[in-house]
């Protein structure tokens, strides 16, 4: 079930356009998952974005999906 998110606070306060509210899939489909599985993406997409110069998260995200197709089933 996806639903729109709002602003987040911090995003605000920063004076940053808030990425979540974008519509973009594959941050909706990271808001969508359990908190538990959303921190171990967002734990590889800081790996990647610091092993791989010029890498933003979005970017991170989108290489993350790309590399599980070859990963079949595993977890």
């Amino acid at each position: 079930m996806t639903t729109k998110a709002l602003p987040d606070v911090v995003f605000k306060l920063a004076g940053l356009p808030d990425p979540f509210v974008s519509g973009d899939p594959y941050l909706l489909a990271l808001l969508d998952l359990p908190s538990a599985q959303r921190r171990v993406i967002v734990r590889q997409v800081t790996l990647l974005c610091m092993a791989i110069e010029g890498l933003d998260p979005l970017g991170a995200l989108e290489l993350i999906s790309a590399v599980s197709s070859y990963l079949g089933g595993a977890r």
